[in-house]
């Protein structure tokens, strides 16, 4: 595997911060700015629209990882933390100007074929009411995102 210097990383971190837990992605964001430094390209965006393709294809993005939440099921059964590769896809109806990760980075290929490796960083989130406060549940999650997000990067780089 190539390795990649930690300022070819491009976090985008989705999310409203006035929305709870959906507020999660760019909590962990600036965190993990903090944690890694400013080297470390941070988006922070309510939802993925068409025209941040364009951010994706810069000469020196090489991972972009896509920090997002995943609501809880009823019974709260799914707390895991993972980061998983995300591969151009269709990137279906574009009417409601939202697009997936992987429908994102289809939506770059038509700008540019060579695309940097994507990336899902996923948090569980429980609350998504008016609030800018986490869940206590969202909260225990960042520190395990942030364990994931490192143990990622170990992998890519030489820290």
């Amino acid at each position: 595997m190539q390795k990649c210097d930690p300022e070819s990383v491009l976090l985008v971190a989705c999310g409203n911060t006035l929305r709870s837990d959906d507020g999660a992605g760019p909590v962990l964001g600036d965190r993990l700015v903090r944690r890694f430094g400013p080297g470390l390209g941070c988006l922070k965006v309510h939802q993925l629209t068409p025209e941040l393709s364009l951010d994706l294809l810069g000469e020196s993005v090489k991972d972009v990882v896509f920090l997002d939440v995943h609501q809880q099921g009823s019974k709260g059964y799914c707390t895991s933390v993972e980061i998983l590769p995300v591969h151009p896809a269709a990137p279906g109806d574009l009417t409601g100007h939202h697009l997936s990760p992987s429908g994102l980075l289809a939506f770059a290929r038509l700008f540019q074929q060579d695309l940097p490796k994507g990336w899902l960083l996923t948090v569980p989130g429980w609350s998504f009411e008016f609030g800018e406060q986490l869940s206590p549940g969202a909260r225990d999650s960042l520190k395990r995102a942030e364990d994931c997000f490192y143990l990622w990067l170990q992998s890519r780089i030489d820290l």
